[in-house]
């Protein structure tokens, strides 16, 4: 049987584009958490209640 293992350059290939992703993936997620007004209760996010809930001024 011949050539059961990974090229060099599949290996490099394969770190790298791994490599890439996982920083695309915490620059995302990085860029979604330092934003500011988001995360709190009024934000229109999921703990702010339907509209014409108790303490809604508009």
């Amino acid at each position: 049987m011949q050539g059961t293992g990974l090229t060099t350059f599949a290996a490099v290939f394969m770190f790298v584009s791994m490599g890439s992703v996982t920083l695309l993936m915490v620059w995302c997620f990085y860029r979604i958490m330092t934003e500011p007004g988001h995360g709190g209760p009024t934000d229109g996010g999921p703990g702010s209640g339907p509209p014409g809930a108790a303490g809604d001024r508009n």
